[in-house]
């Protein structure tokens, strides 16, 4: 199966102009390149397409521009400022970016783990080498897999291959853990977590990965037929509701029905 990247460069170019008048008057143009860059896996070359709109009035430039910062921030980096015109940086080399190191990030929100789920194109699951409880006859992790399979596709979240979510924008990953009880110290719990990828902050040079989401469960003294599996059905509907306030889906019959 092919997939593809869709990646969105936003380029708005000032330039102020001074006019031959006694006073030095300045004239500001406005200049906006929206560049769409269509890539795949394979062996095909890249496909570019682009709007190129000359002497943008000021108040509609500012505001396309400005329009387009939250899918920016959510997809990328937004309000990148550059020396020269980034048209001119096309041939270098994908690594060689020393202008992504002035992303002002000081006016940047810190975000709840809800709307990091935001934009989500998919994710990578595979729970069948989980272990779970000793006293669990059958086979632990192709049941947690199968179920959360089921209730991922019930919510209408994608479901990415290992090659796939390899080459997806961060990587997203879900992770599955089984903590036995110790007698007199802590109960069992089931832990589940969303890796991806991320940068930081000060040197957006360097990418790190980490759990960006997570839930777990725990044993209850309350409900002594409250075992692993009920703890599973908790944690996925936990996220697949999260994944649904992040991504605005309104019907949440099938997030609410997952695992029934």
């Amino acid at each position: 199966m092919r997939f593809q990247h869709f990646y969105l460069y936003a380029y708005l170019c000032l330039a102020l102009l001074c006019a031959p008048f006694a006073q030095a008057q300045q004239t500001e143009q406005n200049n906006l390149w929206v560049m769409w860059e269509r890539a795949t896996t394979g062996e095909e070359k890249a496909e570019f397409r682009s709007h190129l709109m000359l002497n943008v009035p000021p108040a509609q430039a500012r505001s396309f521009f400005e329009n387009l910062a939250p899918s920016a921030k959510t997809y990328g980096a937004a309000n990148v400022t550059h020396e020269t015109s980034p048209i001119c940086l096309a041939d270098q080399a994908h690594d060689e970016q020393p202008e992504m190191t002035m992303v002002d990030t000081l006016g940047m929100e810190v975000v709840d783990k809800v709307t990091t789920l935001r934009g989500l194109n998919g994710v990578f699951v595979d729970f069948r080498a989980v272990r779970g409880p000793r006293t669990f006859t059958r086979d632990f992790g192709a049941e947690v897999h199968a179920y959360t399979v089921k209730a991922l596709q019930a919510a209408g979240i994608p479901l990415l291959t290992k090659e796939e979510a390899e080459v997806e924008p961060g990587r997203p990953t879900l992770t599955l853990r089984y903590s036995v009880e110790v007698v007199g110290c802590k109960p069992w719990s089931l832990s589940l977590g969303l890796k991806q990828t991320s940068v930081l902050t000060r040197d957006v040079s360097m990418m790190l990965e980490g759990t960006t989401w997570s839930s777990s469960a725990r044993q209850s003294e309350e409900d002594v037929d409250f075992g692993a599996l009920q703890a599973l059905q908790k944690i996925i509907t936990a996220f697949t509701t999260d994944y649904a306030k992040a991504n605005s889906v309104t019907d949440l019959n099938a997030v609410v029905q997952a695992g029934n």
